[in-house]
């Protein structure tokens, strides 16, 4: 498919035009010359390659037009391509706008890092509190997660990692989050969940897990929304029992300094 965009600019002079590319594949022609490109467009499934990439451009307009042209070809996800998010201004502003987003993820990422370390370490000193080490593996999920999406600086470190890792990466961290967020409540406030209603989420997680590391990406867009309509149900379903049962044991005095901090 091909889509023009022509952009009416007030002032001829260079601009800066930043944004994403689609997940699966993209051509782009600016003011009719080639200037970038993700991945490869191709007419069948064969002929094309998926990939992913951050576009900087500056152009200039001709007679007060920048035109912008895309080309690409999706067979392997679900939504369709758009000229959303594309963003044009002065160069150094845009310059600037890039890199501050780029540092706040990396910072975002170095924190989940941090908060890896700290309770692995924590865990390893309190073996009997498991809380600690399905909280450890939680921040490191996120960590990689946050590397690998938006601004997306692990990748940028690591650019041979094919785009099909890194987005089954991102859906089984959305799943594997859920598993690791409920056994953190189940074994911090003991005798609140259901365990035949924990087995139950985990197991709906885990078929999503395994189906996302086998099924192709096409298959697996069709259904990413699956585990995230499953956390909700799971957030409603623990707030719900937090309520109900911490609310007597306040009254009686049972709950410990851990367990506050954690609510």
């Amino acid at each position: 498919a091909t889509a023009r965009l022509r952009i009416i600019v007030p002032e001829d002079r260079s601009y800066a035009l930043s944004f994403y590319s689609n997940d699966y594949s993209d051509r782009i022609y600016i003011n009719g010359e080639l200037r970038g490109s993700a991945g490869t467009p191709g007419e069948t499934p064969e002929e094309m390659v998926p990939g992913w990439e951050y576009f900087l451009f500056e152009a200039r307009p001709v007679d007060g037009v920048i035109e912008i042209l895309r080309q690409g070809s999706n067979f392997v996800h679900k939504d369709t391509a758009n000229f959303v998010g594309i963003e044009i201004g002065k160069i150094e502003i845009i310059k600037q706008k890039r890199d501050v987003e780029y540092v706040f993820s990396s910072i975002i990422m170095g924190l989940f890092l941090g908060l890896f370390v700290v309770h692995i370490v924590l865990y390893l000193i309190i073996s009997d509190f498991r809380p600690n080490l399905w909280f450890a593996l939680f921040c490191l999920f996120w960590c990689i997660r946050t590397g690998f999406v938006d601004e997306k600086p692990l990748w940028g470190a690591l650019p041979d990692i094919p785009w099909v890792l890194v987005y089954k990466l991102g859906c089984i961290s959305i799943a594997s989050s859920g598993i690791l967020i409920l056994m953190i409540v189940h074994d911090e406030f003991e005798g609140v969940l259901n365990k035949w209603v924990v087995r139950i989420i985990i197991l709906g997680y885990a078929l999503y897990i395994i189906y996302y590391i086998f099924a192709d990406t096409l298959s697996i867009s069709n259904v990413k929304i699956g585990p995230e309509i499953l956390m909700g149900i799971m957030g409603i379903y623990i707030a719900i029992r937090l309520v109900l049962v911490m609310h007597a044991r306040f009254k009686s005095g049972e709950v410990g300094f851990e367990q506050v901090i954690s609510i």
